[in-house]
């Protein structure tokens, strides 16, 4: 009986370890630059919005035992103050949230300066719904934030995403909103040199009244966005 043939040993490279290929590979992923970056610079900024709005819906829980004790006084008003305040969190929320997804809203120092401000402002306006004059000015800083905000975004470019007649409208909204700043002032020198408890429920009435239109300005905006950009 013949001895049976053994086969030919075929030579087989070992493996490279996993740890090698990560060793290669990683250099390339992080020069890679491209959507990924916008994605992180989006998410970071409603995160540090996030952040800083909560902080704000936390400041004006604090207020909630001292509203709770007027409600039924004849400073029952409070309420007004308390309320836009909470629309203020959420147009607030809204604008930056809708802004990071569809301005060219890269991080900047100055952008994020001017942003943080008009967040600490807004915090400001929470812990002072029970004090209406030192509400209105902190909505006065508040408001004159977001202008400077609007103005950063022309100059910086984060309108070249937009149509001319978007712009337009843009250049208006900040009018408006100059024009809401000036109101503020107003409300808080009168509650200074003037104050009594009817001029603090008027004042009220009209921040609650300019905050819901604040909002719906800002709803209107958002559709007339979406069709233009055709986002969902």
């Amino acid at each position: 009986m013949k001895p049976k043939k053994q086969p030919d040993r075929v030579h087989v490279e070992p493996e490279p370890s996993a740890l090698t290929n990560r060793l290669e590979i990683e250099p390339d992923l992080w020069k890679r630059r491209g959507i990924e970056d916008v994605f992180f610079q989006r998410e970071n900024m409603v995160n540090f919005w996030t952040v800083m709005g909560g902080i704000a819906a936390a400041a004006l829980l604090t207020q909630f035992g001292a509203l709770e004790e007027n409600l039924f006084t004849p400073r029952w008003y409070l309420a007004l103050f308390f309320t836009a305040s909470i629309l203020t969190i959420v147009n607030s929320w809204v604008q930056s949230a809708w802004g990071s997804l569809v301005l060219r809203w890269p991080i900047t120092v100055p952008g994020t300066l001017i942003y943080f401000l008009g967040l600490f402002s807004l915090c400001v306006q929470s812990l002072l719904v029970t004090r209406p004059v030192g509400w209105l000015a902190a909505s006065a800083a508040v408001i004159l934030f977001a202008i400077l905000n609007q103005i950063y975004f022309s100059r910086s470019g984060a309108w070249e995403v937009f149509s001319a007649e978007t712009i337009r409208r843009f250049q208006t909204s900040i009018r408006t909103y100059i024009f809401f700043f000036l109101l503020s002032l107003l409300g808080v020198a009168q509650l200074i040199w003037f104050p009594s408890n009817l001029a603090e429920m008027i004042w009220g009435f009209i921040v609650l009244t300019f905050s819901i239109l604040a909002l719906v300005m800002q709803h209107k905006g958002m559709q007339l966005e979406k069709s233009e950009l055709g986002i969902p």
